[in-house]
């Protein structure tokens, strides 16, 4: 029976047929894995256990940091051109903090409105996407490569939620999913 199944796969697949064999085969899994760098210093910390993001307390767009990924592996590799938005997931104690914080910098409205979207998890606060052969962070408010966070960002521990996609094995077929929790952990 099995050599029979094995011999209708490799028929299917000499003819062009997509098949999803059934019988006790597991779907394949997506993995993916990252450091984190902070002005391209490597961040203490892990992709599972969060990643600790040091600041000095200094207010001012001249300290702000920018974090990138460092040596991601995306297994099978992640769906090219797509940005897999991610969501802050927050209490509403940390949601009046960092509206009260936003707020006295006294930012355009325009600005001001688009934060508070990202800081009620209505707007991705940032994106991970694939794009030339290696995954990049995106800023969700510039749309820069690289996710800006001030020197003088609340402490806290920050929960940002999204699902990435694997590449098909056919043009039209997503691969596996996988939900990822980020965590940043604002210290100084």
């Amino acid at each position: 029976m099995k050599k029979l199944v094995i011999a209708l796969l490799l028929c299917a697949v000499i003819a062009g047929l997509t098949v999803t064999p059934v019988m006790g085969a597991k779907s394949p899994k997506l993995t993916f894995t990252t450091d984190l760098l902070c002005d391209g210093n490597l961040c203490e910390g892990s992709f599972n256990g969060g990643f600790k993001v040091p600041t000095e307390g200094q207010a001012g767009y001249e300290f702000m940091h920018v974090l990138t990924l460092s040596d991601p592996v995306a297994v099978p590799g992640l769906k090219p051109h797509v940005q897999f938005p991610f969501y802050l997931k927050s209490n509403p104690v940390q949601q009046a903090r960092l509206v009260s914080y936003f707020q006295a910098k006294n930012w355009p409205v325009e600005w001001f409105e688009l934060i508070c979207d990202e800081i009620e998890g209505e707007s991705p606060f940032f994106y991970v996407e694939y794009k030339c052969g290696t995954c990049y962070l995106v800023d969700g408010f510039t749309g820069d490569d690289g996710v800006k966070i001030d020197d003088d960002y609340p402490e806290g521990n920050y929960f940002y939620t999204g699902t990435l996609i694997a590449k098909g094995v056919a043009e039209g077929v997503d691969g596996p999913t996988l939900d990822v929790t980020v965590t940043l952990k604002v210290r100084r």
